[in-house]
């Protein structure tokens, strides 16, 4: 059975995003990133980096270590 995502961190900045879900998979955090930006105007909407939820509380470990 397939666990559940959860978004971990949000922002509207992809290339802070790209870092940070690098430095996530480089503690082996399997992530993915959810691009809810509008595809016309891209001042809208956000992307998501979400982690399994057996990872949620070292993901967020290591990114409160990263800010």
């Amino acid at each position: 059975m397939d666990e559940g995502w959860t978004v971990v961190y949000s922002d509207i900045f992809e290339p802070k995003i790209q870092l940070l879900k690098a430095m996530l998979e480089s503690h082996d955090v399997d992530c993915i990133v959810l691009n809810k930006k509008d595809s016309a105007y891209q001042s809208f909407g956000e992307i998501s980096i979400l982690v399994k939820s057996s990872q949620v509380i070292l993901a967020k470990h290591l990114l409160s270590e990263h800010e």
